[in-house]
């Protein structure tokens, strides 16, 4: 058990049962004390079919009394090192598994040692070290969750409490992943939750005729459902009579096997109810007069304004976005953003401006990759989390997740899934 600096106690510890299949099933559990009650804290930890966790797993506490947790797997005579952190809605896990322990280490135990000055540009930010100890000799070994040459740091200390907590690398399905589901709909944003337990959703709001915010990414109705015309020219019954998943196809137009199923464009009220703990990454796509009126109403009236951020293409929406809600946390625009990178790619100083803290941009400019492990450090020393879109190719993604990039927008979270999940490589 481990009780934090508020003098709130923490506890974890494992259990194991018999499965259905003949072998053990093992989960790990988590409680904190709140309101004289221990209260779970996202549910079962699982050790993946077939493995077992090799001995009780190893808790500590943050600055900030986020709970971070760390186990030895056994698969088959393998053993790796899986380390999550509380996010405040799930456990995110550090990077993938690292390099299989060798057999000859005989480690049993993990033990985490947090850093309390953290990584560099992130002051007051822990950073995580895991120590191996060996059941059967007295030396030890060093075992870090993440490469050398990966950027680690987090945002416990951030003044958004969107962003407290979060560490490198966020799974998020852009449009709740378009190429795998009806885009901006609640059935994508469903199934990457629950199939691919993404960490944030990508979406778009618009305007509709009677003042509804609606989640949509284009201005007209032809490319995603059954209608025609402007969107804004519809009220939101009408615009929910459109079936939104008409033409999505995952085969090149083979098959529609969403048509015809009930798909409906969501509003985005909707939306935050049907997914009370989801962090959402919202742009505003409109240059309306009051757009960010109405968007700041939805937001306080849901309770919601803690778990997005929020933003617009569009510098002029931004700023007026950026104005209405100034205690929440905001991405780029284009012109900020580009006037950002530009400097800070060319080695002169960027522009300060504390209005916006998220870059929630594209990994290539035409041939140039914008992204690597130092334009991450040197955002990460101006108080700066990285998102990058829209990335599917595999290999793009192996390597932001070696790099460390904060986030990967994703129209594939089915893939991205299955990279973050695979077990690396040994050596």
């Amino acid at each position: 058990m481990k009780v934090s600096a508020a003098d709130v106690p923490v506890l974890a510890w494992k259990e194991s049962s018999p499965s259905g299949s003949g072998t053990t099933a093992t989960d790990i559990y988590v409680r904190q004390w709140e309101d004289r009650q221990w209260k779970e804290l996202g549910g079962p930890l699982s050790a993946a079919p077939g493995n077992t966790p090799a001995d009780s797993p190893a808790l500590a506490l943050d600055s900030e009394g986020t709970p971070i947790i760390a186990w030895i797997e056994e698969e088959g005579t393998a053993r790796r090192v899986h380390v999550r952190t509380w996010t405040g809605d799930a456990w995110l896990p550090l990077g993938t598994a690292p390099s299989a322990i060798p057999e000859s280490n005989g480690a049993a135990t993990v033990s985490l040692q947090l850093n309390t000055d953290g990584p560099p540009g992130w002051p007051g930010t822990p950073a995580l070290a895991g120590t191996l100890h060996e059941s059967s000799s007295t030396a030890s070994t060093a075992s870090q969750p993440h490469a050398a040459s990966r950027y680690t740091g987090g945002m416990a200390s951030s003044p958004f409490p969107f962003l407290r907590g979060l560490r490198p690398t966020l799974h998020i399905a852009h449009r709740g992943g378009a190429a795998v589901a009806p885009e901006n709909t609640l059935a994508a944003f469903r199934q990457a939750v629950e199939r691919y337990r993404t960490d944030m959703v990508e979406l778009d709001l618009h305007l509709t005729r009677d003042g509804e915010l609606v989640v949509a990414h284009d201005v007209t109705l032809e490319r995603c459902t059954d209608g025609t015309g402007p969107l804004a020219a519809l009220t939101l019954a009408e615009l929910q009579r459109l079936d939104a998943g008409f033409h999505f196809t995952p085969d090149e137009g083979r098959t529609f096997p969403f048509r015809g199923q009930g798909v409906r464009i969501p509003s985005f009220r909707e939306l935050l109810r049907a997914f009370p703990n989801l962090r959402l990454n919202v742009e505003l796509k409109p240059d309306v007069p009051g757009i960010e009126d109405t968007f700041a109403q939805v937001l306080q009236e849901e309770g919601a304004l803690e778990r997005v951020c929020m933003g617009s293409e569009l510098d002029t929406v931004a700023e007026r976005l950026a104005e209405r809600l100034p205690s929440a946390c905001h991405f780029y625009p284009r012109d900020a953003l580009a006037a950002f990178v530009i400097a800070l790619r060319g080695g002169d100083t960027p522009p300060e401006d504390p209005r916006y803290t998220v870059l929630d941009m594209p990994l290539y400019f035409g041939e140039v990759r914008l992204v690597d492990t130092d334009f991450l450090q040197q955002c990460a020393a101006r108080g700066k989390w990285v998102n990058v879109w829209t990335v599917d190719d595999p290999e793009e993604m192996k390597q932001l997740l070696a790099e460390g990039v904060g986030g990967i927008m994703t129209d594939r979270p089915d893939v991205l899934r299955q990279i973050m999940d695979a077990p690396s490589k040994p050596g």
